[in-house]
């Protein structure tokens, strides 16, 4: 049963991350539902899941660590919100 929760907890965080028009916000999102898919997944042993999940999550990652070196150095992200008008890093 606990590990079920794993795989709805990540089906569940997966779909809502994609409804996220921030890209800060969608990458942790993403990277919550990655991890949470990998543990289910590599529990369950399916291992070409755990893959995709794994290279997923190393991706949002290297892209969480690019936004924060732009917050860093005080230079906007490329991305730009349509929605709010605002850079894509703003909360």
């Amino acid at each position: 049963m606990i590990l079920e929760i794993f795989g709805w907890l990540g089906s569940v965080l997966l779909l809502y991350s994609l409804t996220q028009a921030h890209p800060r916000r969608f990458r942790y999102l993403n990277l919550a539902a990655c991890l949470a898919l990998l543990t289910y997944n590599l529990l369950r042993e399916v291992y070409p899941a755990v893959a995709v999940n794994t290279a997923i999550a190393l991706i949002n990652v290297w892209f969480i660590w690019q936004i924060w070196i732009q917050r860093k150095a005080g230079t906007p992200t490329t991305a730009f919100c349509k929605r709010c008008g605002t850079a894509g890093d703003q909360p």
